[in-house]
């Protein structure tokens, strides 16, 4: 998996994939309805139970930046690309070492 063309490690959980439809629909005089889908966007969830300062600072400086980024992973039809913001970055600080987080859950959303 690849953001912003920097490597970020494999989560040991699975990385959750959330389908949105955006679209119009309103029923027709017949009182069928008639739905115009607009666009399917992804919103991409990462868990991770802890990542190193190095790793953490990618995602960091990406989501304080609020720019788009790349995000590349790998799916049942190969590997895809999505065009992404992060969402949100919930995280703890690790007690015994502050420099590394846990418990990290990164929420990606397809622009």
């Amino acid at each position: 998996m690849r953001i912003d063309g920097k490597v970020i490690p494999t989560p040991r959980e699975n990385m959750k994939i959330t389908y949105t439809e955006v679209s119009r629909s309103e029923r027709a005089i017949s009182g069928r309805l008639v739905k115009d889908v607009i666009a399917l966007k992804r919103t991409f969830q990462i868990p991770y139970q802890g990542l190193t300062p190095e790793t953490a600072l990618i995602f960091i400086e990406i989501y304080e930046s609020g720019g788009e980024v790349t995000f590349e992973f790998e799916d049942v039809r190969g590997t895809e690309t999505a065009t992404v913001y992060i969402q949100s970055l919930p995280r703890e600080v690790y007690s015994p070492k502050p420099s590394y987080t846990q418990n990290v859950t990164i929420t990606l959303e397809e622009v």
